[in-house]
Order: C-alpha cells, then sequence, then structure tokens
C-alpha cells in the first residue's frame, strides 16, 4: 500500500475532527498533553530547558483543565482564580512569622 492510501484508511476508521463535540476535543489535547509531559519526565534529564518544558506543560494542562471544568459548567473562571489566590495566600501565610503575616496581609488589603 501506498502512503496515500494507508491515510485514507486511517481517515475512513478514525472519527472527523469536526464530528467531535468541544468537551471531546479538550479532553484529546489534555491526553496529548499529559503525554507529553508522561514522555518528557521520563526520557529526559531534569537539566535547564526540560524544567521549562514541564513547566509549560503544566500550565497548558491547568488550562485545559479549566477550560473543561468551566464548559461543564462545574467552575466559572473567577472562581478559579479565586480558589488559586486563596491557596497561594494560605500557603505563603503559613511560612511567615506573625510579623510578616501581620504586614502582608495589611498590604494584600490596601492593594486589592
Amino acid at each position: 500500500m501506498s502512503v496515500d492510501q494507508v491515510w485514507q484508511h486511517v481517515m475512513e476508521h478514525s472519527p472527523v475532527e469536526s464530528q467531535l463535540d468541544v468537551s471531546s476535543k479538550l479532553q484529546k489535547c489534555l491526553r496529548i498533553a499529559e503525554d507529553w509531559l508522561n514522555e518528557l519526565i521520563m526520557t529526559h534529564p531534569p537539566d535547564p530547558r526540560t524544567v521549562k518544558q514541564v513547566a509549560a506543560l503544566l500550565a497548558e494542562i491547568r488550562r485545559l483543565l479549566a477550560l473543561l471544568a468551566e464548559l461543564e459548567g462545574s467552575i466559572t473562571r473567577p472562581e478559579i482564580q479565586i480558589n488559586q489566590y486563596n491557596q497561594l495566600l494560605t500557603v505563603v501565610i503559613e511560612e511567615l512569622c506573625p510579623t510578616c503575616q501581620k504586614k502582608l496581609l495589611s498590604y494584600l488589603e490596601e492593594h486589592k
């Protein structure tokens, strides 16, 4: 078989991209990003370039998860941002001494 014939055969048996709904497309993108992440972690040494690539893939996975959650109606985008802010604030505050905690909370209140 030629390459064209094989490609034609594959196209006949695989779902056409335009037939998939948005949720399915996002889930497919999420699986691809997760596969890339796993491959990158398993096959590359932890050098600065790999760390940047892992960070970029994790950011993309978070973005896709947020889009899926928003599409499904389980989360709206402002709630995601508020949750992330609250989680960050909790972690940062737990690591600070009481004096620095007060200073940080005061600063955040002033700059909302």
